[in-house]
């Protein structure tokens, strides 16, 4: 009788181990809807208008962004070539500016000032 017993008392302790066990899980799944619910108050859901514009600015963001990727290494180029000829000018008026302007003949002057001219 002593092992019948002894059966009796292991199935009864392993019955209250799995009850405790799901009444764990059951305490968790409740405290996770609710830190959900408590989230969901804090930050209602967007009404339906906003929700599809916000679709919307999303689709325009992403062809912007598409857009935005092909026109750069162009616009970049185009920077690119337009510094280097900046440059260039820049170099041809330092070159410019150093030459020597030509010097002006000096004219020799009589000591009569009117002697070229015919009155």
């Amino acid at each position: 009788m002593t092992s019948i017993e002894q059966l009796q008392k292991s199935i009864a302790a392993e019955k209250a181990r799995i009850k405790k066990a799901q009444d764990k899980d059951a305490l968790q799944i409740e405290k996770s809807k609710l830190k959900k619910q408590l989230f969901e108050l804090r930050k209602p859901k967007p009404s339906p208008t906003k929700l599809k514009a916000m679709g919307i600015l999303k689709r325009t963001g992403r062809g912007l962004k598409v857009i935005g990727g092909k026109a750069t290494p162009i616009i970049k180029k185009q920077a690119r070539l337009i510094r280097e000829q900046q440059l260039r000018d820049d170099a041809i008026q330092r070159k410019l500016a150093k030459r020597k302007k030509p010097k002006m003949k000096k004219m020799k002057t009589s000591s009569n000032p009117f002697g070229n001219l015919d009155f």
